[in-house]
Parts: C-alpha cells; structure tokens; sequence
C-alpha cells in the first residue's frame, strides 16, 4: 500500500472506532478499486470467528463466512452500487459462526463518488438489531416487508421465477388438538423443509402469515414448481395437508413487489376455495419477452445457415500515437435481424456465447477480417488488424489450426493479425493458454488482453501470460483529466508495460482533453470515437485506406493544457472525510479549539438542527443557541488532549443530548469533532 494511501486509510479506521464507541454496530468502509472492507475495532469483540487481521481484509474472506444461499444476494446488493441503479447499500443476510450457528445481520451503508460520478466507496455499518426487524422471530424466516422488497428488486432485473405460498390447512384444529407449542415447532419444521426441499435452486423462505410460507425460487419452471409443493405436502402427509398458490414473475403483470405478493395470494385463495389441498397458478402471463429471445435466436441460427447472411463487421480505427499515423483496426461484429433490424451487440452477442454458435461466426468473423486486411495491406502494407476470440473460442481442441488456417488461406503473415482476449475471462490456466499462445506467436500473431482493470486480472497475474499488448479499458480513459486515481493508474500501467515490453493501448478516447493527458503519459496506441467510430467496409475504407488524410493528434501547448486540466484534481483529506461524513446517520461538527468557529456540519446535524448555513457561525450558536462558549467548551484540556463525554439540555430540541468530542487536525489546526447522539 502507498504511503499516502496508508495514512489516509489509517485516519478512516480511527474515525471508525471513534464512532463505535457508543454503539453496538460495527462501523465499515469498503474501498471498491482495492476490493477491500476496513471495520471499527469491536469487529473481533463482536464476530471474533471472522478473523480478521488489523481491521481489514478482502471482501472475499467476509464471503466465506456468509450463508451460501446469501452470498448471491450480498453480490447483487454490491452490484446495484456499481451499476449506480442505487447509491444506499441495505441488506440483511446470515453470517454462520465456527460452531454453524446462524446469525442474521443487516447492512446498511451509502455509496460515495468520486469527481467523474463513479462509485468510490460503500460507509456503513453491521448491525444485528437491524437484521432482526426482517426476520420472523419464530421461524427465522423473513417477513413480509422483505418479500416485497425482493419481490421488487426480482422485478427491476427481469430475473426467471416464481413465488410459491403454501398455507397449512385448518391449523387453529391442529393447535387445538395438540397444542400451541406443537403447532410453533411444526411452523419451525416447516421453514426446514422448505430449505431443503428447495436447496438447488437459488431461493428465500417467508413466512406471511401465522400459518402460510412462501419461497422465491429463481431458475425454475413450472413442473418444478409442482414438484416441490408435492414433495413438502409428502414429507407432512401424516401430519395436515397444504394449500398453495403460484405467481410467475411477468414484466407486465407483476410489475412491482406488492403486485406479485397480491398475486400469489390470489392464486392461495383460488385453491382454498376450490377444496384445499392442491395448487393453482396464477393464471396470467405473458410470454413475449420469452418468445423475442427464442425469435432472435432462431434468428440467429438461420443467419449463420444462409452464409452469415446478416451479419457483418465494422472497423475501428487505431492509432500509433508516436509515429502520427494509421496503425490499424478492431473487428466488430453487427447483425441486422430481418424483423426487428439492427440489434445491439449487447442482446446478439451473450446468445451466441451461450450456445455453440459463438465457435462458428467466431471463425466467420477471423476469415472475414484477414481477408479484408490483406485487401487493405495493399495500399498500407503494415496495417494491423485485432479479432476478439471468446473463451468458448479458445477452448476449441483445434482453435490454434483454425487461426493459422485461417492465415495460410489468404497467403497472410501472422504480424498483421492480433487476437484479443478479454480480461474477465478465465486466464488462470496459464500452461494450457501459453502452449496455444506460443504457437501463434512462433507465427508472428500477437495477443492482446482486452478490458484490462475491469476483470480478474492484473499485472502480475498477466506476466505469466505470453501477451504482447494491454488494452485499457475505456472506464479509466473517460474524463482521465478530472481523476488523479484514473490518471496514475494508467501511468503505472504504461511504465509497467514498457518495463515488460508489451504495448498499451487506450481505448474509449473521446475528447482533446482526454488526448491531452494520455499524449504525456505516450501508450502506443489510441482508439475511440475521437479518431473514428466503428464504420463499415466501404466507409472505413474511403476514410482512412482510400484517404490521404491523417487524423490530427497533437494537441498544442500541452504542458499549459495539462496544467490547467489537472490542477485541483487532489482532493484535500478534510474533503475525503466530509464525503464520508455526510454519509453517517449522526449528527457531526467540527469546529475550531480557540475561536468555536464551525469548520463543518454533516447533512444530517443540518437537518436536524435546522440549519442553513455555517460559514462565519460558532459552534454554540448553531447547536446550543447560546451566546457564549457552553459547559462542554470550557471542558477541554487540550494538554492531556482527552476525549469528553458530557449529558447536557439542548435549547433547540427541548431534550437532553449526549456530546462526545475528540480532538482532530483539520487543515493544519487544532479542531475539535463532536458526535451528537439524540434520544429516540
């Protein structure tokens, strides 16, 4: 860890057990580009099971000690962040101890962004109490207002499922006959079974009411369905018979959480009405997004057996940034549908890679492209030309014949040719993709890794990798000008790259700002719509084979330029700290020692205390509405620099209050960080 980054998260940790001093919650921040979670110093008094070493780990050794059917769950909650479909984090999940006990938690936290409105970090804290309010006290199944939630969140992503209710029939006789306590273990023993009988599919247990569950079973369908409400009314047979009702998730009917809830209802009343003891499905649905998928991919199928017929590529242009000039293209794929037209690589791309059709346009794609390049090495002789390769490609028995076949068929040599591998991809068989890599490369080929920071790798697991050039990913080059991180984190890069004599090249350039920037930090190549969007055959051929022309690189004055392009890129570490602190549900000022003049109040104290504005204001009258220093001021002994904690009344809020204060540096100058707590 760098020295800067050291001292800054070591200030973070301090704040956080600052903070869990008076609480029972564990405090915790979560660096998203380091993937690490840094905690409050109660962690190990509250959960010593977890381990953890010096308040931080990686977020992967929190998931090992999650319940495995949460663990889905608490990535999905994580994504939303990534995604920015959400900036609050809130989850309650079951962490298991070494003894197997489960323990239910919630957390809750808010997401911070840094200058280009990308998430940064997650601050929030871990807390039992919370996780016990979604949670059935007798069952430890989840309740209602949970059901809803998942329900709704299971509608925003468009997911496959079903809702399953299942009401046991005629409890109040079973209660009568054998008793309360009989018929609250036979509730627990219920939720068991629903655990089991459902454990392959990805699912949550609820209980909705004093005698009916329901399950959320993802990936299944409606034989499936069947099958486990006839499993769990055989495990019971001989002890009360269930009714059920089943709703499948549909984009047009159950377009929220409540509105699937009210289904599934519907359909447990329809059976109970029509004799018990048997299940009924909503009877609504709506199969056209289904029927769209299936038409695209019949579509796609036809296509391929009519000679690719509506498939076609487009180039985008790269750049050799030192020399001025066309270095070459990237090969992408594009399919107009007969019906619904051009369809975006997004919706096309993950049909074919889900079935063996990826293989073979793959191989299309490779033909097509070599053969274009040797039309156009013509006229350019060192063009370069970049095909992207799947993993389904790469584990082709014969995808090293197929490529050099694909080379010796249009008489070409293999240093026009560079295949592209994604990132995300599973490159940890090192050996395996070494020995196909170094026979390409014995042919001149050269291999690149796309996407780079955006997946599993880094540089030092790509060292074991035989590639020739990183590919940056445009997340890093989009506004590089108004982020140090982003900024730094290429520069490393290229020097690292040109350390192991591979290229960088940067993908996603769209302005002359961006330019600026990446012309002093010199990668070998560029691409983006800056130089050239991804144009057709004929179009990318008038434009840049046909044409004399050369696109315009230099940027002018560019040491001005970059002076005034990245000047007050640092943030302050009382700026870090207030993104933080505005976060927290507490009341937070910092104020002067001396002068009691408010240096700073989170949004929450604003919003309680009722304040406008604090510039120019003392700390006692904004808080206190006093005309001078309060008991609390006139506390400190700024020798022995203690904390203080003090029980005063509060003119404002008409109650008594709980001050603790601690004594920080704030730009330079001795301050003093209060933490208001304020009865419920």
């Amino acid at each position: 860890m760098k020295k800067a980054e050291y001292k800054k998260n070591s200030y973070y940790l301090e704040m956080l057990d600052f903070f869990s001093e008076n609480s029972d919650d564990c405090f915790f921040i979560i660096e998203i580009e380091e993937n690490k979670i840094y905690f409050s110093k109660n962690i190990d008094k509250k959960y010593p099971f977890l381990n953890i070493r010096h308040k931080v780990c990686e977020l992967s050794l929190i998931k090992q000690k999650i319940y495995a059917r949460d663990i889905e769950t608490f990535d999905n909650e994580l994504n939303k962040i990534m995604k920015k479909e959400s900036d609050v984090y809130d989850i309650t999940f079951r962490i298991v101890n070494n003894n197997n006990k489960i323990i239910w938690v919630n957390s809750h936290g808010k997401a911070q962004y840094d200058k280009n409105g990308n998430p940064c970090r997650i601050i929030g804290r871990l807390s039992e109490k919370l996780g016990k309010y979604r949670v059935d006290a007798l069952t430890g199944a989840f309740n209602v207002p949970q059901l809803i939630d998942d329900a709704s969140e299971l509608c925003k992503t468009n997911g496959v499922a079903y809702l399953l209710a299942m009401g046991i029939d005629d409890m109040k006789h079973i209660n009568i006959k054998d008793g309360r306590e009989y018929g609250n273990n036979l509730l627990v023993k219920i939720v068991k079974t629903f655990e089991n009988v459902a454990r392959k599919y990805e699912h949550r247990v609820y209980r909705i009411n004093g005698d009916c569950f329901a399950v959320m079973l993802h990936n299944i369908d409606k034989s499936g369905v069947e099958k486990i409400y006839n499993n769990i009314c055989k495990k019971f047979k001989h002890i009360c018979s269930f009714s059920g009702g089943a709703v499948e998730y549909n984009s047009n009917i159950t377009t929220d959480g409540n509105t699937m809830y009210q289904c599934v209802e519907i359909a447990l009343d329809e059976a109970k009405k029509h004799g018990k003891s048997h299940l009924r499905f909503f009877k609504e649905k709506d199969y056209k997004n289904k029927i769209s998928i299936v038409e695209l991919q019949d579509n796609l199928k036809h296509s391929i057996s009519q000679g690719f017929k509506d498939f076609s590529l487009n180039y985008q242009p790269q750049i050799d940034l030192k020399n001025q000039k066309l270095y070459g293209a990237e090969v992408l794929l594009r399919y107009d549908d007969p019906k619904r037209g051009n369809v975006p690589p997004t919706e096309f791309i993950p049909i074919l890679e889900q079935t063996d059709m990826i293989c073979e346009v793959g191989t299309w794609v490779l033909k097509t492209a070599i053969k274009q390049c040797k039309i156009w090495r013509e006229k350019i002789p060192d063009f370069h030309i970049s095909v992207n390769l799947s993993y389904s490609q790469l584990k082709q028995p014969n995808i090293v014949d197929i490529v050099l076949n694909s080379l010796e068929e249009q008489g070409m040599k293999g240093e026009a040719l560079t295949l592209e591998v994604t990132e995300s991809m599973e490159l940890h068989d090192y050996h395996k993709l070494n020995s196909i890599f170094s026979r390409w490369k014995q042919e001149g080929i050269e291999i690149s890794v796309d996407d780079f920071g955006t997946g599993y790798s880094s540089l030092n697991r790509l060292q074991k990798l035989d590639v020739d050039e990183i590919k940056i990913d445009r997340c890093f080059i989009t506004e590089i000008q108004n982020s140090m991180y982003n900024y730094q984190l290429v520069n490393n890069v290229i020097t690292l790259a040109d350390n192991g004599n591979m290229r960088v090249c940067c993908e996603g350039v769209e302005t002359e700002d961006e330019l600026a920037v990446l012309q002093k930090l010199a990668p070998k190549l560029l691409q983006g719509y800056l130089f050239g969007k991804p144009y057709s055959t004929e179009e990318f051929e008038k434009r840049y084979i046909n044409s004399n022309e050369i696109p315009r690189l230099i940027c002018e004055n560019i040491d001005n330029k970059l002076d005034s392009i990245i000047h007050d890129i640092h943030k302050t570490r009382e700026q870090q700290l207030e993104e933080i602190l505005d976060s927290l549900d507490e009341c937070i000022c910092v104020s002067d020692m001396k002068t009691y003049d408010v240096y700073y109040i989170n949004k929450t104290c604003l919003k309680i205390f009722g304040i406008e504005k604090y510039d120019g204001k003392k700390c006692y009258q904004l808080l206190q509405r006093k005309n001078a220093p309060c008991e609390l001021c006139k506390k400190w002994d700024l020798q022995e620099n203690k904390q203080i904690y003090l029980n005063i009344y509060n003119e404002y809020l008409k109650t008594n209050i709980t001050v603790k204060d601690k004594i920080i540096d704030w730009n330079g100058k001795k301050a003093r960080l209060q933490i208001i707590s304020i009865p419920e």
